[in-house]
């Protein structure tokens, strides 16, 4: 897989490990914590419980990973997910902001 980065210029890499290799994961949640040499972002999984019976019950997190990497990585990677979402924008539709999203993940429809 050859990708092209955005940042001081084009620059191109290839992953060589055959994607069978890699873990694929899904998380719809994540937290954050820093200290001065890295940053640590911790992905959840999220489950929205529904009354299925009548009977309410406590959604369920997860942890699926934890990512820890050097400052300079973490805003390189937010380049990677900005670029990532404005593709996935331009070929499906604008995305909610975060001001419509209420907690539980549900996207609001602005009441």
């Amino acid at each position: 897989m050859t990708e092209t980065m955005p940042s001081d210029g084009p620059r191109t890499y290839t992953l060589n490990a055959p994607r069978s290799t890699v873990p694929a994961l899904y998380t719809n949640g994540v937290a954050g914590q820093l200290s001065q040499w890295d940053i640590t972002l911790f992905f959840q999984y999220n489950t929205a419980a529904l009354p299925v019976t009548g009977t309410a019950v406590e959604p369920v997190s997860q942890s699926v990973a934890k990512l820890v990497m050097s400052p300079q990585h973490a805003k390189a990677l937010i380049a990677v997910v900005q670029d990532a979402v404005a593709k996935w924008e331009r070929a499906f539709g604008d995305l909610p902001g975060l001001d419509k999203l209420i907690p539980g993940g549900v996207v609001s429809d602005g009441e």
